[in-house]
Parts: structure tokens; sequence; C-alpha cells
């Protein structure tokens, strides 16, 4: 298991205005130890933007660095985020099982702004010997792709 913090820029930067936001994530693997450790968040199971989460912002968050900010207050506000928002997200992520465990029960899903139990996800889980566990959570959705793998499921763990 790994956690990604990264800095994601504006796609919209001029050389006048930079402006980037802060991503996280958990990331995860079938087999230990992980042999993908150049992993981006882009890759992680569980992916937020803190800033949404955060009771201090509580939207989306672009910082932007112009000719007219004060590098040091920037770099104070940051810190302070990262101290404040995104580390103690990612400590709710303790462990591989914990982790797991969070996603099965809801609770990943309730603490991000994105969507957890996606198809590779549910995919990875049910790899990882949690296919009992995922089938439930995935069959009602009635979407193709989730009715393939829980009926992949099915025949692996003979139910």
């Amino acid at each position: 298991m790994g956690w990604s913090v990264q800095v994601q820029r504006d796609r919209t930067n001029t050389a006048e205005d930079i402006g980037f936001t802060v991503n996280a994530g958990v990331y995860l693997e079938k087999d230990i130890p992980m042999t993908n450790r150049r992993f981006r968040e882009v890759d992680c199971q569980v992916r937020a933007r803190p800033a949404c989460l955060s009771p201090r912002y509580g939207r989306d968050t672009w910082w932007h660095l112009t000719a007219g900010t004060d590098p040091a207050a920037l770099g104070k506000d940051l810190k302070a985020f990262l101290l404040r928002d995104v580390l103690p997200f990612l400590d709710r992520f303790p462990t591989r099982e914990r982790t797991v465990e969070l996603i099965l029960n809801g609770q990943a899903e309730a603490w991000t702004d994105r969507n957890v139990l996606h198809l590779d996800t549910a995919r990875l889980l049910a790899d990882m010997g949690y296919g009992r566990q995922v089938l439930p959570l995935i069959e009602p959705a009635g979407n193709e792709r989730f009715s393939a793998l829980a009926a992949e499921i099915r025949e692996r763990e003979g139910l």
C-alpha cells in the first residue's frame, strides 16, 4: 500500500499566472510487496482533493503563483494545508487491511469527493481474495461490466 500527494497544474496556466491544486490518494496492489513504486495519484483506488473536504476551504481550491504572490505566505498556507488536511486524510488509511475494510464498508467513499468502488477497484479487491464481500456491492449496479465481474466472482467462489 502507498500514499500519493500530487500537485496538479491548471491547464490554463500562463507565464504570468500559474495555478495548481493538490490531490491525494491511497494505492493498493494485489500482491505484497508492491511492485509499482512509481504510481501516480490517478492510479490510486481512493482519491480525493482534500481542499474539497476541508472545513477551511470546503470547495475545489486552486492556488495561484503570480508576480504579486508572496512566496512565504503561499508556502505557509500550503504547509498548513498539508498538515491540517492532507496528512489527516491519508492517516485514515493506515494499513492495507484497514483500507480494504474502509472501501468495502463504504466509509472510504464518504471521506472522498470521488467514486471509490468503481470497476477496477472491485476487480482488484476480488483478485485480492475479497470476492464474496465485493459481490453484494456490485450486483445491484445493473451495469454490464459489473454484471460480468459478478459472474466471474460467483464462478471463482463456487456460488
